[in-house]
């Protein structure tokens, strides 16, 4: 992933798309064993998800794309050091592939 030297990338899917760390993915939702969801884990239907407003549609932007996953981190409210970050989790699979 190529991106500015200071940039860090979370990996907010690990907290947004499994049940067990987000209460508000409506309990009719396909899972895999793994507690992920199976469908519906994108930006706009996690948004509609947990700020409960079903009219939310997303920009498709960089910027408002940004922002949006920063509101669904708030809207999760976990703290950023609870989030991999992208970088090292990328670092472990190309170690794991050798």
């Amino acid at each position: 992933m190529t991106c500015l030297p200071k940039c860090v990338h979370y990996d907010i899917i690990e907290k947004a798309a499994y049940k067990q760390f987000n209460k508000k993915i409506p309990s009719d939702s396909e899972f895999f064993g793994t507690g992920r969801m199976k469908k519906g884990y994108g930006v706009e239907p996690m948004y509609r998800i947990l700020s409960e407003n079903n009219d939310y549609i997303e920009t498709h932007n960089a910027l408002m794309d940004a922002l949006d996953e920063l509101k669904i981190m708030g809207f999760l409210n976990y703290r950023v050091k609870n989030y991999s970050v992208i970088r090292e989790k990328l670092q472990q699979l190309s170690l794991h592939s050798t």
